[in-house]
């Protein structure tokens, strides 16, 4: 063990207390986003500059002044923090759900837990019929959040035997279609996608969870539930492991989601 692993585990053991500091994931849970459209149009100047590839990267940026450092943080703040459209779209949901409005009065009233809330919402809404209203305003934020995020295309991926040495010979090099890409798979404008689902294949219901089922259908709308419950109810049983089902993908960028039931853990 290392001189500086060894004090630093030290430290951490005579520690009173541990404070953790988060970055951007509890705003991108949210649907929260630092790059895109809304990135180009506010930060023409620095992307220009310094090439900048997002918000939060450029952050970490060393600027060479004081000037340049809190132009750039004050602007970060200004256009994350306050210059932020509000959505009654979650209004209209707890219109329909009464009993969520004592819990959703102890949000703050900024964009991040605003859009946390509308989330939460819409993980604890069950299938049923859903107010045209309701869905003309969602669609217009998940489109733009979609947009906001980037679209990945996978035809301009690199495949694995584009990454691969030259030298690996023809009869042992990967297919050509194979390609290995980590990142944020709401944003794949693939054929389809898959989804880790349960049994039910209706969604998580656990407000902002962590898991892909949460994530697809967060990002694709309540579209996505309700097709869903609508196959169940015709299948008239709970999914089989090993199975699957597809829907339409609604708000994501791929044309289907192919929803499968894993093994149990």
């Amino acid at each position: 063990m290392s001189a500086t692993i060894q004090k630093l585990k030290t430290a951490i053991e005579n520690a009173g207390a541990i404070l953790v500091g988060a970055g951007s994931g509890f705003s991108t849970a949210a649907g929260y986003t630092y790059s895109g459209k809304r990135f180009h149009r506010h930060f023409a100047d620095f992307i220009g500059k310094y090439h900048f590839g997002d918000m939060y990267s450029a952050g970490f940026y060393p600027f060479p002044t004081p000037e340049e450092k809190w132009t750039y943080w004050s602007r970060h703040t200004y256009y994350n923090r306050y210059d932020q459209p509000k959505s009654p779209v979650h209004k209209i949901l707890l219109e329909e759900m009464p009993r969520y409005k004592a819990d959703a009065a102890t949000f703050p009233d900024e964009i991040h837990a605003q859009r946390r809330l509308l989330r939460s919402l819409m993980n604890l809404r069950h299938p049923g019929p859903i107010s045209s209203d309701f869905l003309r305003e969602q669609d217009i934020l998940l489109q733009d959040e979609a947009a906001n995020k980037g679209v990945v295309k996978p035809d301009e991926l690199p495949t694995i035997a584009d990454e691969t040495s030259k030298d690996i010979t023809p009869q042992d090099a990967p297919a050509r279609n194979l390609i290995l890409w980590h990142g944020d798979i709401t944003r794949l404008a693939a054929d389809a996608i898959v989804n880790a689902a349960n049994s039910a294949m209706l969604g998580c219901f656990a407000p902002c969870h962590g898991c892909i089922d949460n994530a697809i259908h967060s990002a694709a709308g309540l579209q996505l539930r309700e097709a869903c419950a609508q196959l169940m109810e015709q299948q008239g049983h709970p999914e089989p492991t090993g199975q699957a089902q597809i829907t339409p993908t609604y708000n994501l960028p791929s044309k289907f989601v192919l929803h499968h039931k894993g093994p149990p853990t």
